[in-house]
């Protein structure tokens, strides 16, 4: 079969790793698969996919910001080139796709991925109704990622279904950069003590992290006594990220230390002691995937489609604000270490069991196939 995976760009995003991820994985099944972007290929972005798979072929269609019909007869032309069986959209992309495809004679299945709460996925009245009317036609596919994210598909698009598949990732295999981060790990440990506990949080810099929140709470959990280190590794891409920024400024220290974007973000959370997310909303995120996968315990707050990931196991924070993220982590201070390898180990389980990225393939492929 011949795949085309549609995204806006290629960045440091969990929509965008899965993407890449899922054409390599496609490619093992001995499938024929595209990325295309719609925006401009950069050094920055491509520099978090230094695995990039040869056999996926790769191109970008350089779009202009805002509203770019051209990029539809660029797009066009690739489809016409490569002749996919099936389209796989991301995110914003379903709309040029879809609209492409609804203009044309040939009509190519299109299969797009709902990554967050689909309300969250539109930008205003008009983009929602050009959704309904894209589903209502059947020219989209939709697929949802977890139990809350097919709620709100259902209670956005009143009257539609989506086919739901949860979200899959290929073991966080430690890179080459695995030795001088495990080495800045031990010298911060010396430093700080045998006690220290090192929290690791991974996500752009965009409001729905809410991470203002999170170095606010992580600085109380300092000033209470306890003895840590809070990582941050996520881009700024301004203007968007400029308010998280100048909200996380004044609480960065020598205990918070925000590092930027990372591709061996991967490498830290093996050596982490929790993985933490103080999210407003998330679909299945891929990072939370990998903190399973390596054994680092979870403390994630009770949104979207965290719960069903890692409930009872990881430990939920019941709110959103400062005081629900501080007592989440004291709840998973207070584990013993016996408790806390029990708790990582059935996460562990359930990674191989429902979020593997050969599952997600497979539940993918068969999907496509029924469309054909």
């Amino acid at each position: 079969m011949k795949i085309l995976e549609v995204i806006p760009l290629f960045i440091d995003g969990g929509a965008e790793r899965f993407v890449v991820d899922i054409a390599t994985e496609f490619s093992d099944l001995g499938h024929q698969v595209q990325v295309c972007a719609l925006y401009a290929e950069d050094e920055k972005g491509m520099k978090y996919f230094p695995d990039w798979d040869q056999r996926v072929g790769r191109s970008s269609l350089n779009k202009k910001l805002g509203a770019d019909l051209s990029v539809l007869f660029r797009l066009k032309k690739l489809i016409r080139a490569f002749k996919p069986d099936v389209i796989h959209t991301h995110l914003s992309t379903v709309n040029y796709v879809a609209l492409l495809q609804f203009l044309s004679f040939k009509k190519i299945p299109v299969v797009h991925t709902v990554h967050n709460d689909a309300a969250a996925e539109v930008i205003g009245s008009k983009e929602k109704t050009i959704r309904e009317w894209l589903l209502k036609f059947k020219r989209i596919h939709p697929v949802t990622i977890s139990q809350v994210s097919d709620g709100s598909f259902s209670a956005f698009y009143a009257g539609m279904k989506a086919k739901r598949i949860d979200n899959g990732r290929s073991f966080p295999e430690k890179t080459d950069r695995f030795g001088e981060v495990e080495q800045w790990f031990e010298e911060k440990r010396n430093s700080f003590g045998s006690d220290a506990r090192f929290w690791v949080n991974i996500g752009r810099l965009t409001p729905q992290k809410n991470q203002v929140v999170l170095v606010e709470a992580f600085s109380e959990w300092v000033k209470s006594g306890h003895n840590g280190l809070l990582i941050i590794l996520g881009t700024e891409r301004p203007p968007w990220s400029d308010p998280i920024m100048e909200g996380i400024k004044p609480f960065l220290s020598d205990r918070i230390l925000w590092l930027g974007g990372k591709s061996n973000a991967t490498d830290y959370i093996h050596l982490a002691d929790y993985f933490i997310l103080s999210s407003l909303y998330e679909g299945m995120p891929i990072s939370l995937i990998e903190a399973m996968a390596a054994g680092c315990l979870p403390v994630c707050t009770d949104v979207g489609g965290i719960p069903e990931m890692i409930d009872p196991h990881g430990v939920m924070i019941a709110g959103t604000e400062v005081e629900m993220v501080l007592e989440g982590m004291e709840t998973a201070c207070s584990l013993s270490d016996q408790e806390k390898k029990q708790r990582t180990e059935a996460l562990k389980a359930r990674y191989e069991e429902r979020y593997s990225l050969r599952r997600c393939a497979e539940a993918y492929f068969d999907h496509f196939k029924q469309l054909l």
